[in-house]
């Protein structure tokens, strides 16, 4: 079903693009939330402000006392199914949906570091134009992957994005 993406020859991801797509956005997610946990306010103007905040919910559910318990398992339960999906596609050689499945499972892998490791995830993003957002860097890597994942998906079936698609195609392939 994916085989072809907007090429007759399908484009294999090399193993050192797989590598940078992966480590390279949970090195910077992780260097914040240190920096963060030593530097707890930065304002930046009127739009926004790093500040941390300790996460200790999940969306606006809780579980009692096991609530981190809970977490983690469905966490981990849907980290695993991407890490499933990433191998079971990468002999489809899709550059932009394996893309998409590296930022949602580097995402992933941050914020169930921090919850096992912590208690807790790390949060420090608030933007004031949202009253209720505040996020990491890695909660945007889950949701850059999952629209990744996503527009290649609708790309290849029906063509709909295809000038986006075929320009963020040339980027991938030329960066990995």
């Amino acid at each position: 079903m994916f085989g072809r993406f907007f090429s007759e020859k399908p484009v294999k991801m090399k193993k050192a693009g797989i590598f940078i797509i992966f480590c390279l956005p949970l090195a910077v997610d992780r260097i914040a939330k240190f920096y963060m946990q030593n530097h707890p306010n930065f304002y930046l103007g009127d739009f926004a402000e790093l500040k941390l905040f300790r996460n200790t919910e999940f969306y606006f559910f809780s579980f009692g006392s096991y609530t981190n318990l809970v977490i983690s398992l469905i966490s981990g339960a849907v980290l695993i199914i991407f890490i499933f999906l990433f191998f079971k596609y990468l002999k489809v050689k899709n550059v932009l949906l394996l893309s998409g499945f590296l930022l949602v499972i580097s995402g992933g892998v941050s914020n169930l570091f921090d919850r096992l490791y912590y208690g807790y995830v790390i949060d420090f993003i608030k933007i004031f134009i949202l009253p209720i957002s505040i996020f990491n860097l890695a909660d945007i890597l889950v949701i850059s992957g999952t629209a990744l994942i996503i527009l290649s998906l609708f790309g290849v079936a029906g063509g709909r994005f295809s000038g986006i698609m075929k320009t963020a195609q040339r980027f991938f392939v030329n960066f990995c």
